[in-house]
């Protein structure tokens, strides 16, 4: 009988030795990818934050409170008329400027306050504002003409009725007041309402 190559048993079983602990290794290797992949339930997740769909909403407020407090904004334009009388019949009422101090300082109504509406809150609010009762009429640029922006009273209307302010208006003074009438002109605006600012230069007498 004829009796196996030591050398070469040696080499076999050393080949066997060394694949086996191949197969071992990428076996832990795919499993310790696997445990990375997979979230440990214990762990807290963290989500990013949603932003606010077209940034429509102030950074004061949440969705909730926003679609909560938007009831009644669509109804409560004031045109050019209405202001008008609402400003004679109402000595309390207050015109809030919503845009920036740079185009406040272009172009505002007469004895207007400003405050952005990036900067409304429940403490700066009741500053320019103490009596929560009288007449609040927003404004920003399409008060004084259309444009393709997204309206700033819209935006400031949820802030102030969140904040307990009862009776909000938004200005839009090119707007008629009858349904497919021409729009209000600027000297048609003029007329009725006493506009300021760097866009409204006084002229000097000699």
């Amino acid at each position: 009988m004829r009796c196996p190559n030591p050398l070469s048993f040696s080499k076999s079983l050393l080949f066997m030795t060394v694949f086996c602990i191949l197969i071992h290794a990428g076996a832990a290797g795919a499993g310790a990818g696997e445990s990375q992949a997979t979230p440990d339930p214990q762990q807290p997740q963290t989500e990013a934050p949603v932003p606010h769909p077209f940034n429509v909403i102030p950074p004061s407020m949440t969705v909730e409170e926003f679609n909560r407090h938007m009831t009644g904004a669509a109804e409560a334009t004031l045109t050019l008329e209405g202001f008008v009388a609402l400003r004679a019949a109402e000595p309390r009422l207050r015109v809030l400027d919503t845009r920036a101090p740079k185009g406040f300082a272009y172009q505002r109504i007469k004895g207007s306050l400003n405050l952005p509406l990036t900067d409304m809150t429940e403490h700066t609010l009741p500053v320019l504002l103490p009596d929560r009762s009288a007449p609040v009429v927003l404004v920003c640029d399409q008060s004084f003409a259309p444009t393709r922006l997204m309206s700033m009273t819209l935006q400031a209307w949820p802030v102030l009725k969140a904040n307990g302010y009862s009776r909000v208006y938004r200005l839009n003074l090119w707007r008629p007041e009858t349904e497919g009438a021409p729009m209000n002109s600027r000297e048609d605006i003029e007329k009725h309402v006493p506009l300021e600012g760097s866009f409204h230069p006084r002229v000097s007498t000699p």
